[in-house]
């Protein structure tokens, strides 16, 4: 692991004078997250995993929950592991259901959570749903069943980028996340418990876990190691944050970047005036 990456940010907040004012800047590995786009891409279901990370043999046996891929039962960890009250089962169930609804681009409303374009032309202000990747995890409180309290709780450990799916940075993720990483093919939506996710990331802050096989085969996980399915030691995307004042006049910008050894694209840029 990458240890200028540990943690959910690679921190630089301290404010550097400049001759005029100051400039300050943060850099966020944005795999550290959950990318929200993950949930229609094609991957292999966590209950038919080896202990490789390997598909097993079609006709090898499934457990219950076997239909969701991998992202997906994360999704449900994720939601039943923040708020002071977390979702049942039930209630994750129908949100994911509403989440794939958004960003499928069929008119097939999915299970008995699902939402097409009928019930959101019913309300008071209606409007259509995206029926194509999220462009921003703002996006995600237009969606049914997410409340403004949990959009709040969701909203540090989300992304949508890259659009097209990634998998999750270890070194950069938050407990939360670690929690929705959690294996247990007896009961997939099950997160890992709070107090062990946190040792994890304590962990991973001094320096006790070094290699991603390392934190796969942690005791917090279970007698098995975790699969590494979807796992890397550290992201391509970050999110770079910088505001700077010059007399009295202030500014932010915001960029995504994707970084490939010395290739570095731009994603997306926001400038802002403070």
């Amino acid at each position: 692991l990458d240890s200028s990456l540990v943690g959910s940010e690679m921190c630089i907040r301290d404010r550097y004078p400049t001759d005029d004012g100051w400039l300050s800047f943060s850099v966020e590995d944005l795999q550290g997250r959950f990318n929200l786009n993950a949930l229609l891409a094609a991957d292999t279901p966590p209950e038919a995993e080896g202990s490789d990370g390997a598909p097993e043999p079609s006709g090898a046996p499934q457990q219950a929950g076997s239909g969701r891929t991998v992202a997906q039962n994360r999704f449900l960890r994720l939601v039943r592991s923040v708020g002071e009250t977390p979702m049942s089962e039930a209630e994750a169930v129908a949100l994911l259901e509403a989440v794939q609804d958004w960003l499928d681009a069929d008119l097939l409303e999915t299970g008995f959570g699902g939402a097409e374009q009928a019930y959101y032309a019913q309300l008071e202000v209606p409007y259509r749903p995206a029926d194509g990747p999220l462009r921003d995890a703002s996006e995600l409180r237009l969606i049914k069943g997410v409340s403004a309290e949990l959009y709040s709780q969701l909203r540090p450990l989300v992304t949508v980028w890259p659009v097209d799916g990634s998998a999750i940075s270890v070194s950069a993720a938050a407990a939360e996340i670690l929690q929705a990483m959690h294996h247990d093919p007896e009961n997939p939506t099950e997160p890992l418990g709070a107090v062990e996710a946190e040792a994890m990331v304590t962990a991973l802050q001094e320096g006790e876990i070094a290699t991603l096989d390392e934190l796969l085969r942690r005791p917090e996980w279970g007698p098995e190691p975790l699969p590494e399915t979807g796992l890397v030691n550290r992201g391509q995307v970050f999110r770079v944050s910088a505001q700077t004042q010059v007399g009295r006049l202030r500014q932010g910008l915001t960029s995504v970047l994707w970084v490939n050894g010395d290739e570095i694209r731009i994603l997306a840029r926001n400038l802002t005036m403070l």
